[in-house]
């Protein structure tokens, strides 16, 4: 009887750990709830920061980047994001504005990738005539995904190096509504590949809504960049979050077959125990 248990606890180890083994530790997280509502971005440094770089807005429109107490949640299929009661704003006011937050990651070698995701609203941007904005994992002004004007809609498109816009089929975003992105930064010989859905519902993807290859050469992936603007766009960006795998990036509940185990485990070990506990009885 005692082996049994021992065994029986043992299983239940092992289930705690596959499902607590999921989604492993984030390189970057940072979902803004940690900052007083009003404190300009600049100099904040909360979340989980691989590396403990803190963010930086630097521009004319600097002051523009702040916390505000706006919650931003999306929900579908089984992805489930939930931003909190706080969120980053950027008011360009007419201005081009830049912030970013760096971090420190190993090497990505030939093959591997980098994921990112984060959710965006607009309260009035989308649509408007050369309102971009842009969000990126390199060290320059041309690489991420985009969202643009273009034929009357907003599209969400990459940039990859080039500085051109690639859109997609995820166009006409609408102002208001909260958008989950997720990319995908792959690295191929000399050339990055990057890959953006928009809105997943769950850990298979499918084909992207766009996708881009430019030359790096070079694979260093230190800082996450947040650009856009040449008119009075404003933004809400939250739950920023970069991984080695989508796992990281995209939150999804615990499998349900995983928790029916733990729980049948849990009423096995129970039973086990007070049958053991009877026998001590009856010997007594």
């Amino acid at each position: 009887m005692k082996t049994t248990l021992r065994k029986t606890l043992l299983s239940m180890a092992m289930l705690v750990t596959a499902a607590s083994s999921n989604q492993a530790a984030l390189l970057l997280y940072d979902g803004m709830e940690s900052y007083t509502t009003g404190a300009g971005i600049n100099g904040l440094n909360g979340g989980n920061a691989f590396g403990g770089a803190s963010w930086s807005a630097y521009s004319t429109a600097s002051v523009g980047q702040t916390i505000q107490a706006v919650s931003l949640n999306y929900s579908a299929g089984v992805v489930t994001v939930n931003g909190g009661a706080k969120a980053y704003y950027s008011n360009s006011g007419g201005a081009t504005f830049l912030t970013s937050r760096g971090y420190s990651i190993p090497a990505v070698a030939d093959g591997g990738s980098v994921f990112v995701s984060y959710l965006i609203q607009s309260p009035g941007s989308f649509e408007g005539t050369g309102a971009f904005t842009q969000l990126g994992l390199y060290g320059s002004d041309n690489w991420g995904a985009i969202t643009f004007a273009q034929s009357g809609e907003t599209q969400l498109g990459v940039r990859a190096g080039s500085g051109s816009n690639i859109g997609g089929a995820a166009d006409d975003l609408q102002n208001g509504v909260t958008y989950f992105v997720v990319q995908e930064y792959k690295i191929s010989g000399t050339d990055t590949i990057i890959s953006t859905w928009l809105n997943p519902t769950s850990l298979t993807l499918g084909a992207p809504n766009a996708t881009g290859t430019g030359s790096t050469g070079s694979f260093t992936f230190t800082q996450m960049r947040i650009r856009g603007a040449l008119n009075a766009s404003t933004y809400y960006f939250d739950e920023f979050r970069i991984g080695t795998s989508l796992a990281d990036v995209v939150p999804v509940p615990e499998p349900g077959g995983i928790r029916l185990a733990l729980l049948g485990a849990g009423a096995l070990g129970a039973l086990l125990y007070r049958r053991r506990s009877r026998a001590r009885l009856l010997r007594g």
